[in-house]
């Protein structure tokens, strides 16, 4: 009995070294594969110890910062980091040890070996093997471009609010779901908004019109007309809306869209009441004097600097046979006159381009 006991002993002790060189083989295998990963990632992996100098770093770091591997081994974390963040840096990652925090994301200017700057954005996470040493485990992504496309955004955004706020027009921005993105403090002025622009971005702009129709002498098509151009998406300007205190505001909607795809509108607003107030005397203006030169006993025909004529009104057709359509655009002397009198005009025309008048 024994003796098959320890046989049976011998047989599962071959089995379990059999099992254990089995799966200490899967596990090479495991870390072979896990190294390829780190050793071939395109972004950079380190690990940190507790006083924050690098203990392991990837091949990755040769590409983005210049350095090859073995040069940062032992050399502090904040030698990278550009001058004017090093202090932030070490804060952040202190409070985050301090704090116990198991992983927190930051972004800052790294130096490269030829002293040029990068911008990393890196998540980095205590070491759980070894937690009693405060190990810190880290991949860092070189996000350069993403860093001046953004600044790049925002001081166009810059430029652009600047430019708004400086118009003597009504402006509007609103993205497809009606949410405020741009607005001026002249649009809150036209519709009487008392709020800051700040305070509206974001807000939902369903309602509005309802909400401002009352400003307007039409109100019922004043909602009507704005719920037809948001439908329609397509553009439309010089739109005149009468308000109810007596100004004319000139409305023009811009449909915004990217690759196709619609992203919003523009609306804008210009108070043009002077500009209509003038127009309309200018027009009241030229029918009064048309009506008294139409009723005048004299023909009167208007010429260019070239002699073309411009205009003939009604008693100066009567007087030559000719409709107004026939003259228009016409040479005067080469359709009116023969060429004795031909010669008579141009010594006239002469005359007048040296500012002198005269009867013949």
């Amino acid at each position: 009995e024994l003796y098959r006991a320890n046989e049976q002993l011998t047989e599962v002790n071959k089995k379990l070294e059999i099992e254990i060189q089995s799966k200490e083989q899967s596990l090479q295998k495991t870390e072979k594969k896990y190294q390829e990963l780190v050793e071939t990632a395109q972004d950079i992996i380190y690990t940190i110890s507790p006083d924050g100098y690098f203990k392991f770093i990837n091949p990755a770091v040769t590409n983005i910062l210049g350095f090859q591997p073995e040069e940062l081994l032992n050399v502090h974390f904040l030698e990278l980091v550009a001058d004017d963040h090093k202090e932030s840096v070490l804060e952040h990652y202190m409070h985050q040890l301090k704090g116990n925090t198991e992983s927190t994301y930051l972004e800052f200017p790294a130096y490269t070996k030829d002293g040029n700057i990068r911008w990393l954005g890196q998540k980095v996470r205590r070491d759980s093997a070894s937690k009693e040493q405060n190990n810190l485990s880290a991949i860092a992504r070189d996000i350069t471009e993403i860093v001046k496309s953004t600044n790049k955004l925002q001081r166009l955004t810059k430029r652009l609010s600047t430019i708004l706020e400086n118009l003597n027009e009504a402006i509007l921005v609103e993205d497809e779901n009606r949410r405020i993105v741009l607005v001026n403090q002249r649009f809150c002025d036209i519709f009487n908004i008392p709020a800051e622009p700040s305070q509206l971005l974001g807000l939902d702009c369903t309602e509005s019109a309802e909400q401002s129709k009352h400003l307007f002498k039409e109100p019922v098509k004043f909602v009507k007309d704005i719920d037809k151009l948001l439908f329609n998406k397509k553009p439309s300007s010089g739109e005149l809306l009468e308000m109810d205190s007596g100004a004319i505001l000139e409305r023009d909607y811009i449909p915004i869209y990217n690759e196709g795809v619609y992203r919003g509108h523009l609306w804008r607003y210009q108070d043009v009441t002077s500009k209509i107030k003038m127009e309309r005397n200018i027009r009241m203006n030229e029918e009064k004097y048309r009506n008294v030169i139409e009723n005048m006993e004299l023909g009167l025909m208007e010429v260019d600097n070239n002699g073309r004529i411009v205009k003939a009104y009604d008693r100066f057709c009567a007087m030559t046979g000719y409709s107004a359509e026939e003259l228009r655009g016409k040479k005067a002397n080469d359709i009116l006159l023969d060429q004795e009198n031909k010669e008579r005009m141009d010594r006239q025309d002469s005359l007048r381009k040296d500012g002198r008048s005269a009867v013949y």
